[in-house]
C-alpha cells in the first residue's frame, strides 16, 4: 500500500506514534485516556475530537484543490477524495481572518458529519492528545476573540502547553459557515 493511500486509523496510528516519541509517554500507561487529535492552526495548539475524523491527507501534486470563484477566503476550493469532491475550509482563515501558508507540514483533517465530508486545512496534525485524568488541567483562560469564542468550549494545561479544544458541530452549526459564497 503506498503512503498517500494508507487507510486512516494507521495514519492515526503514526501520528500517535510520533506524539508518543515526542512526549516520552509511556504507551503500556492504562491510565491515560485520548483527549483528541493535536492540531497547529495559526501556529496555535488546539484538540479536536476523533469521532468523525475519517483522513488525514497532505496537500501534494495528486491531491489539488481546486479554487471555487465567488468563494469566500476561507473557502479554499474543492478536492477530489476517491470520486468525492470535498469542500476545504482553511481553519485559520475562517476563525483568525489569518490564511494558512502552505508547507510540507500543512495537513488537510478530513471530517464526515451525516453524509457530507469536509477538509480542514491546518498548519500541521500534531498527533493523539493523552493524558491521565488528572494530567489535563482546566484553564479559565477561553476569553478568546470574535469566531474562536464561539468555536471552543475549554482549554486545559497538558505538559506546559496551554490547549484549546474546538468543538466542530458548533462550526456547522453557525449560518455563516454555510454559505461559502460571497454572492
Amino acid at each position: 500500500m503506498s503512503r498517500q493511500h494508507k487507510h486512516p486509523l494507521f495514519v492515526l496510528a503514526e501520528i500517535d506514534q510520533r506524539y508518543r516519541q515526542q512526549t516520552k509517554h509511556n504507551a503500556t500507561d492504562q491510565t491515560q485516556e485520548t483527549l483528541g487529535l493535536g492540531l497547529l492552526i495559526n501556529q496555535k495548539p488546539f484538540v479536536i475530537s476523533t469521532a468523525n475524523i475519517i483522513e488525514i491527507a497532505r496537500i501534494d501534486k495528486k491531491r489539488r484543490i481546486a479554487p471555487i470563484p465567488a468563494s469566500r477566503a476561507w473557502h479554499i476550493g474543492l478536492m477530489s477524495v476517491r470520486g468525492q469532491l470535498v469542500n476545504i475550509i482553511d481553519l485559520s482563515a475562517y476563525l483568525m481572518e489569518k490564511k494558512t501558508e502552505i508547507r510540507q507540514k500543512t495537513r488537510i483533517v478530513m471530517i464526515r458529519r451525516e453524509q457530507f465530508q469536509t477538509g480542514f486545512m491546518v498548519d500541521d496534525v500534531t498527533g493523539l492528545l493523552r493524558a491521565g485524568k488528572d494530567k489535563a488541567e482546566p484553564t479559565s483562560n477561553l476569553r478568546l476573540p470574535g469566531k474562536l469564542a464561539f468555536a471552543c468550549r475549554r482549554t486545559f494545561l497538558l505538559d506546559d502547553t496551554e490547549w484549546t479544544e474546538l468543538d466542530l458541530s458548533r462550526l456547522y452549526a453557525d449560518p455563516e459557515f454555510a454559505r461559502v459564497t460571497n454572492t
